[in-house]
């Protein structure tokens, strides 16, 4: 269930330009390890989103999920499905727009840096340990 949550997680944020498809992939692989936990707060642990953005991008999928009588294979299907995250790389997109620095601080959070650093070492170490386990 959690997969499929991450799944319409993924396709709403490369959907809505909050992230690109390269950046769902690596999220994707650190979440792998820990199926229970969410895609967008690895976006926002990552770098990839900021907190705001993130809790926008969990809204957005609840909406979604509730238009479609609480059935996320509907969900996902009603957002282009699993092909947004293949066009994504079809276009071979490598950036996604980032929340400017006033509207971060908007927030009032100092945490939310408006950074785009995608961290394949923090997911690549995940990936080890978890395979340890």
């Amino acid at each position: 269930m959690a997969e499929d949550r991450n799944t319409l997680l993924g396709v709403l944020a490369v959907q809505r330009g909050f992230a690109s498809a390269a950046d769902v992939l690596a999220a994707s692989v650190s979440v792998s390890m820990d199926p229970m936990r969410s895609l967008a707060d690895e976006l926002w642990e990552s770098g990839v989103l900021q907190r705001p953005r993130a809790q926008e991008l969990e809204g957005l999928a609840e909406q979604q999920i509730a238009a479609c009588g609480g059935d996320l294979d509907k969900a996902i299907e009603a957002n282009g499905g699993t092909a947004v995250l293949q066009e994504g790389f079809r276009r071979g997109d490598g950036a996604a727009p980032v929340v400017p620095p006033s509207a971060a601080s908007d927030f009032g959070d100092e945490d939310d840096e408006p950074t785009r650093v995608l961290d394949w070492d923090r997911a690549a170490r995940k990936t080890v340990e978890g395979n340890k386990k």
